[in-house]
Order: structure tokens, then C-alpha cells, then sequence
């Protein structure tokens, strides 16, 4: 299967296309993901590219819920009336949206950060800000990990 991860910038051209890092391209060829979703995150000023699988998994758990309830109907506008399916070119650049590129304040720059089964789309400062607040919280939450093949090397500076 594999994960995305890895942090890349790459530039947007006079179109407002970026190329996907060549990594993340290959995964998803891989696992014949031919498009993802494109969404403001919830709790970062930058975008979250999602899986089509992972938006099934978030629609089932929504259905789950009353169907004519508030909460239901707040979650789905912001998991899918604010998300936009977005496909690769051949040369592998996306078409970031006006509205997204405006919410997540992404110019001429954009790094791209691979988190697993997701990856996000930054304005540069302002992920070099939040992966120093990640890497902080990351350390004070370490021990929910506990058992994490990884963790029994993790005692050092990073």
C-alpha cells in the first residue's frame, strides 16, 4: 500500500497549477488512485488532500448520524460541499482552486507534507510555523504511541 510522506515545495505556475511531488504521484499510480479531494482542513490554515476511499470511510461514518440533524448536515458541508475532486494532468500538476488557494494563503510556493493516508498542501511560513508547534506537541504526546516499533528509537533530538 505505502503512505505519503515526505515534505516538498514545489512552484505554481501563472495558472495556479503546482506539480504533485513525483513520490506521492507514484503511490497513488500504485494504488490506482486516479483523483483526491481537496478540502480546507479543519484545524490548520492549509489544505488536505484525501483519498476517494478515505472520503467513503467519512461517508459511511456520516450516515451513521440522524439524517436530518444540524450536526450531520454542518459535517457534510464541510467534508464535501467545501471539498473539490481534483484529478492529475499528464504532467502530473492540479488545478488549485481560486477559494482554496485563497483560504490557505498559497502563492507563488507550495509545500506539499505527506501525513500517511493523507497529505496537506501549505503556504511555506506558514508550515515552517506549524511543524515546529507539531514537533511539540508530537513530543508531549509521544507515550499514545506506546508499543510503536519506532518509539524504541526515539529518544533523541530530531
Amino acid at each position: 500500500m505505502g503512505y505519503f510522506s515526505g515534505t516538498f515545495t514545489n512552484k505554481t505556475d501563472k495558472k495556479g497549477r503546482v506539480s504533485v511531488p513525483a513520490k506521492f504521484r507514484q503511490l497513488m499510480s500504485v494504488n490506482h488512485v486516479h483523483s483526491f479531494f481537496l478540502r480546507p482542513s479543519f484545524t490548520h490554515s492549509c489544505l488536505e488532500a484525501i483519498q476517494p476511499a478515505v472520503m467513503d470511510e467519512v461517508q459511511a461514518a456520516l450516515l451513521r448520524l440522524p439524517p436530518l440533524g444540524a450536526e450531520r448536515a454542518a459535517l457534510s458541508t464541510m467534508l464535501f460541499a467545501e471539498a473539490n475532486e481534483t484529478m492529475m494532468d499528464p504532467e502530473g500538476r492540479i488545478q488549485i482552486p481560486d477559494s482554496l488557494r485563497s483560504y490557505a494563503k498559497i502563492g507563488e510556493d507550495v509545500v506539499f507534507a505527506g501525513l500517511g493516508d493523507k497529505f496537506q498542501l501549505w503556504e511555506p511560513g506558514a508550515y515552517e510555523a506549524y511543524r515546529a508547534e507539531a514537533r511539540a506537541l508530537a513530543r508531549e504526546n509521544l507515550s499514545l504511541l506506546t508499543g510503536a516499533p519506532v518509539l524504541a528509537t526515539a529518544g533523541g533530538q530530531s
